[in-house]
C-alpha cells in the first residue's frame, strides 16, 4: 500500500482573484443565503409589520416568527385561521399571567359561591333535621263512659319522621300498633265482653272443634268464630284483618233482596278452573277446598258501601260470589274494589282473640324447613289489629302423618317453634312449659294403641275421633280447653283503667323516639 504524505507545501499556494472574481463569489454566496433564509424555520422580525412583509413563497408551513416588540411568537399554518392558511400566536409570558390573573378572580368568586351554597345546605339541613325530628303532640284520653273502669278513647298527633310502630302503655302493660293509628279505644279488659276464635275445623265450633265452646261457656264470654271447616288460611280475611275491596257486576247494588255477582275481589278475577290454590288468595275467603260441593252456607254478612250486604258462593269449592243487600234497602250505584267488612272484624280490638292456625297450610312442602311462611304473616296481620286485649295462641296439634321425625312431622315442631319465639307474650303453654301438642301427647289413656301413637309423636287415638283422623273426639277437645284455662291463670292480663291511670303513647322511628303521658278525663257529655 503507498503511503500518503500530509506534509504542508514548503512554499504556501497564492490565489489570486481580481475584482470580477469576487464580486461574482458575493453574489453567489449572497444567492445561496437568501434560498436558505426562504426555507429558513426560524426568523426574528421587530414588528407585525415586518412579519407581514415576508414574502409569500418564503412562508413555509411550521416557520415560527418572533415579534420582539410583542414577545411572541407566530406559526404560519395550513388552515390555520377560519380554514385560510395564516400565522397563529401562540400565548406568551403576559397573556399567561393575564390567564392567571382572570383565574384567580373566578376561583375567588366560585370559592365566595360555594361558601354562600355551604352555608344555604347546612340551612337546609338543619331546616330538614328540624322537620324530621319526631314529635309526639296533643295526646287526650276521654272517658267514655261512668265506670269506675271506662273505656277510653286516645288520640294524638305526631310530626316529623315516619313512623315505624307506635306502643300503648299503662301500667306496665304494652302493646303495640302501627306507625298509622292516630287515635283509638282501650277497652276495660279486666271484663272483656267476648271471645274471636280463628283457625281451622280443629276450632271450628259448628265443626269438631267443640273446645272453644267449652271454654266459652266457662268463662263466661260471648263466641264468636271465623274458624270454619277448612277456612284456616282465611282467618285474616275472614277476620277482617286483610282487606276485602269488591267489585260487583254494573257496580251497581240492586234493592235488598236481590243478589249480584262479585266481578273481582281485590282487583283478581274471582272464576278459576283450580281452587285448589284458592287459600292463598283474597277470593278464596268463604272456600273450603277444591271441588267441595258438599259444604253450604258459606256465606258471611257484613258491610259493603255502608250497606248491610250478606256474601256468599253456593258451595265450598264455587267461585260464584254474589252479594244481596239487606231487605228494604233501596238499590245504590258502588264504586269498584269498594270495601266489604265482615261483622267479625268489629271484634278484632274488643274480644279475646284465640288463634290456632293453621294445620291446613303450614306445611309447604318446599325442601328446606318446609315451612309455609304466610301463616306467620296471617297471624301477624290479626295480631296487629289488636288494641291491648288478651290473645291466646295455640300450637297446631298435626295429624297421624305428623309423627316426630317425619318431614312433615319435623315442619310441624319447627313451626310451632316459630310461633313461640314470634309472640312468647302470647304462646300457650302450661305450668309445666307444655304447649298444645305436648298436652294432648300426654293425655293418653294407658292402652297399647295410646301408647304406640305416643311413641311415634301422634295424638293419642283415644283423643281423635279415628286412628286415622286429624279431628279430636269430646276428650282431645276437652283437654285444650283446660289447658287454655291454665294459661289464663298465668298470662299476664291487661291492668283496669282508672281515671288515675297514666296512659302512655310512644312513636317509634328508626332510633327516635317520642312520648306523651296523660290520664282519661271524662268526656263533658257524661
Amino acid at each position: 500500500m503507498p503511503v500518503i504524505d500530509y506534509t504542508a507545501p514548503a512554499r504556501p499556494v497564492v490565489l489570486n482573484m481580481g475584482e470580477g472574481t469576487v464580486a461574482a463569489l458575493t453574489a453567489a454566496a449572497q444567492a445561496k443565503t437568501y434560498a436558505l433564509q426562504s426555507r429558513a424555520a426560524y426568523r426574528i422580525v421587530a414588528d407585525n409589520t415586518e412579519r407581514a412583509a415576508i414574502p409569500a413563497e418564503e412562508r413555509t408551513y411550521g416557520l415560527h416568527v418572533y415579534v420582539v416588540d410583542q414577545a411572541r411568537i407566530y406559526v404560519w399554518t395550513q388552515n390555520g385561521v377560519a380554514g385560510a392558511d395564516g400565522w397563529v400566536g401562540r400565548t406568551n409570558q403576559a397573556d399567561f399571567n393575564a390567564i392567571i390573573t382572570a383565574h384567580d378572580a373566578n376561583f375567588a368568586h366560585l370559592q365566595d359561591e360555594i361558601d354562600t351554597l355551604n352555608g344555604t345546605v347546612s340551612d337546609l339541613s338543619s331546616r330538614i333535621s328540624a322537620l324530621e325530628a319526631l314529635r309526639l303532640l296533643a295526646l287526650s284520653a276521654t272517658a267514655l263512659s261512668t265506670a269506675t273502669h271506662p273505656p277510653v278513647a286516645l288520640r294524638w298527633m305526631l310530626e316529623g319522621a315516619l313512623v315505624d310502630y307506635q306502643t300503648i302503655e299503662w301500667g306496665g302493660w304494652k302493646f303495640q300498633v302501627d306507625g298509622g293509628a292516630r287515635e283509638l279505644t282501650v277497652a276495660d279488659w279486666s271484663a272483656p265482653p267476648a271471645a274471636m276464635v280463628m283457625g281451622d275445623s280443629i276450632s271450628d265450633p259448628n265443626g269438631y272443634g267443640t273446645w272453644p265452646t267449652t271454654l266459652a261457656a266457662a268463662l263466661g264470654l260471648t263466641l264468636y268464630a271465623p274458624a270454619r271447616y277448612n277456612a284456616g288460611p282465611r282467618q285474616a280475611y275472614r277476620s277482617g284483618a286483610l282487606p276485602l275491596y269488591l267489585t260487583v257486576a254494573g257496580n251497581h247494588l240492586p234493592a235488598g233482596g236481590t243478589s249480584v255477582s262479585v266481578t273481582a275481589i281485590n282487583g283478581a278475577a274471582t272464576a278459576t278452573s283450580d281452587m285448589t290454590d284458592a287459600y292463598l288468595y283474597p277470593f278464596g275467603f268463604l272456600n273450603t277446598y277444591s271441588g267441595d260441593t258438599f259444604t253450604t252456607g258459606t256465606s258471611m254478612t257484613g258491610t259493603y258501601g255502608g250497606r248491610r250486604v250478606t256474601v256468599s258462593i253456593p258451595n265450598g269449592g264455587s267461585s260464584a260470589y254474589s252479594v244481596v243487600q239487606d231487605a228494604g234497602l233501596d238499590a245504590v250505584d258502588i264504586p269498584a274494589q269498594s270495601l266489604f267488612v265482615p261483622d267479625f272484624a268489629a271484634w278484632l280490638d274488643r274480644a279475646e282473640l284465640w288463634i290456632m292456625m293453621s294445620n291446613n297450610y303450614y306445611y309447604s312442602g318446599v325442601a328446606g324447613d318446609h315451612i309455609n311462611p304466610r301463616v306467620y304473616d296471617d297471624i301477624a296481620a290479626i295480631i296487629s289489629r289488636a288494641r291491648g286485649q288478651r290473645i291466646m295462641l295455640f300450637g297446631i296439634t298435626g295429624g297421624p302423618d305428623s309423627g316426630a321425625g317425619t318431614t312433615v312431622g319435623t315442619a310441624l315442631r319447627a313451626f310451632n317453634d316459630g310461633l313461640a319465639a314470634r309472640w312468647p307474650q302470647y304462646y300457650v303453654r302450661d305450668a309445666s312449659g307444655r304447649d298444645t301438642l305436648a298436652r294432648l301427647l300426654a293425655g293418653g289413656n294407658g292402652s297399647s294403641g295410646d301408647n304406640a301413637d305416643v311413641a311415634a309423636g301422634i295424638i293419642p287415638r283415644s283423643l281423635r275421633i279415628a286412628a286415622d283422623d286429624p279431628h279430636l273426639n269430646s276428650a282431645g277437645n276437652a283437654i285444650i280447653a283446660t289447658l287454655a284455662q291454665e294459661y289464663r291463670a298465668l298470662q299476664t292480663t291487661p291492668p283496669a283503667i282508672t281515671l288515675d291511670t297514666a296512659i302512655t303513647v310512644t312513636a317509634v322511628s328508626g332510633a327516635q323516639r317520642a312520648s306523651y303521658t296523660v290520664k282519661p278525663v271524662r268526656s263533658p257529655t257524661l
